[in-house]
Formats: structure tokens, sequence, C-alpha cells
């Protein structure tokens, strides 16, 4: 099932009813370039829409990483997060995509 570029209505439904289904479903944080067909890879990174980190909460609690977060001031930077199991996953989108070039695919 496949939508158009940006279309995040479209990959959230789709990543619902895997979900229903008992299916895990795994994501990249770059796009890919339109029309490629099959696996992802680093030769079809296209561009970096913002930044994610994986936050383990496991052992010093949730509330504590929250805290620090909003300590440090990063909470104002965060655009969405995503509870997955004992961790957070926090995203802040770039006002504008970064674009992925032959040097920076080599880095990924």
């Amino acid at each position: 099932m496949r939508g158009p570029n940006y279309d995040w209505t479209h990959a959230v439904t789709w990543a619902m009813s895997q979900s229903s289904k008992r299916r895990n479903v795994y994501f990249t944080p770059v796009t890919h370039r339109p029309a490629t067909e099959g696996y992802r890879s680093k030769k079809t990174a296209y561009e970096l829409p913002g930044l994610f980190a994986d936050v383990d909460f496991k052992g010093v609690g949730k509330e504590a990483v929250i805290a620090q977060l909003e300590a440090s001031g990063s909470g104002d930077r965060v655009t969405a997060v995503v509870q997955s199991g004992g961790r957070f996953h926090p995203y802040s989108k770039f006002e504008k995509p970064v674009m992925v070039d032959d040097v920076g695919r080599e880095r990924l």
C-alpha cells in the first residue's frame, strides 16, 4: 500500500492497520527518492526532515527522563514523542528538510 510522498495520514493509517494485525512496523528517519521500489537503502536516501533520538528510560524511570529533557530545554524543540516499550523516540522537525547528497549518504 503506497501513497503520495509526505502523505503522513496515509502512513499512520497503514502503520495502525499493520499494528492491529500484530505486525511490527519499522521506519527510517530519512525519506527515500520518489518512485523507490523495494527495500530502502543508503542509495535511495533522499532527505532528512529532522532529527530523532532513542531515549531508554528502563532503570531510571520515565518521569526522570521527562524531567531531564524539560530541565535541559530540549522539550521546547521536540515536535513529537513516541513511547515504544521502555523508551521514548523524540523527534524535532527541521524548518526545511536537508537533502542527502553523495557525501552525506556515506555517513548514514
